[in-house]
């Protein structure tokens, strides 16, 4: 450790804790265990009085390539299964697969390991608690420890080649028909990641995991739209004949609902609005209060189905189309 700084305000508190870590600079003496090089790392965590996640950046100062760096988490208790979440719903894995230990007698060419994939979250939860760790960087994560009591979520993977032979989970030829350099992937220089960390007094499906990650990572973007002005500036149509615009529309009431919105934006081949959503639960069917004139359709905004209901079953999404009706939307319409 170099350096601790703190930084506390009214609305934010911070921590940034300098590491430097030694680090060879080939796989040969990283086996001879020779250090050749100094990596130094800043890792600020950051509290804000309005936000339930904790957020958590790291730079890194990247000198060496062939290596990886992970944010581990300490859990508190020994764990049997994770939980993470995948493009609409959510796994449960064992933190050990079954098949780890006999791989090569059932005549597998590959160890599967217990490094999984997740999309934005990965989480660890029981009938009391749930401890949850949001990453935009390297979709994967894996239950560490010798007790299986902590979430390692990877920060990044430097590598100078894809394909290597002779792996210790992949032994013999090349994963293709030959060995590439990946000089873009070695990661050389400064990079900077985001993370996010959320505990609950609850089981996971109370938790409202896959809702918050949504929130944290993927806010709602707007902004005020002219169609007469094809550039990066746009202002809203000025039409001063019209003196009492309402301050206030409510295009969809979410509040009732506990699916989650994975989309919503205009259509592709008419100006009405697509919304599509899933379930976030492990164990539940989750629900969604749809406009009165909405319709489901499929992934190409045309084919309809007869069933016109917000229900999911377990990793279920669905798709919706509904118009902008009524007179509050008119100047909306307009300027579509």
């Amino acid at each position: 450790m170099k350096k601790i700084e703190t930084k506390i305000g009214d609305i934010s508190q911070s921590l940034a804790v300098t590491l430097i870590f030694n680090l060879p600079d080939t796989l040969i003496r990283r086996a001879e265990h020779h250090v050749t090089d100094k990596m130094k790392a800043t890792v600020t965590v950051t509290l804000k009085a309005a936000e339930q996640v904790i957020g958590i950046n790291v730079r890194v100062d990247n000198p060496v390539s062939n290596h990886r760096l992970r944010l581990v988490s300490q859990l508190g208790d020994r764990t049997k299964s994770s939980i993470a979440d995948s493009l609409f719903g959510v796994v449960k894995r064992p933190v050990v697969d079954p098949n780890a230990t006999n791989w090569q007698i059932k005549g597998w060419v590959e160890k599967p390991t217990e490094i999984n994939p997740l999309q934005s979250f990965a989480a660890v939860s029981d009938n009391h608690q749930t401890v949850a760790g949001f990453t935009d960087g390297p979709r994967e994560y894996e239950i560490v420890g010798e007790n299986f009591d902590q979430l390692a979520l990877t920060i990044f993977r430097a590598n100078s080649q894809m394909g290597k032979t002779d792996l210790k989970y992949r032994p013999g030829r090349a994963s293709g028909e030959t060995i590439v350099a990946t000089p873009a992937a070695e990661l050389i220089g400064r990079l900077s990641f985001d993370f996010g960390f959320y505990y609950s007094q609850a089981a996971f499906d109370d938790s409202q995991v896959s809702k918050i990650a949504k929130e944290f990572y993927s806010p709602v973007q707007v902004y005020e739209l002219a169609p007469f002005l094809n550039s990066r500036i746009r202002f809203i149509r000025n039409e001063p004949e019209q003196k009492e615009l309402p301050t206030r529309i409510s295009l969809l009431d979410l509040k009732d609902s506990s699916a989650v919105v994975s989309a919503i934006k205009k259509a592709e081949e008419s100006d009405q609005v697509i919304l599509r959503c899933f379930n976030p639960f492990l164990l539940r069917k989750a629900t969604i209060k749809l406009p009165v004139k909405a319709t489901e359709v499929g992934l190409d905004e045309k084919t309809k189905s007869n069933l016109k209901e917000g229900n999911f079953d377990h990793n279920q999404f669905k798709t919706f189309k509904f118009d902008l009706g009524g007179d509050q939307f008119a100047h909306i319409r307009k300027a579509y």
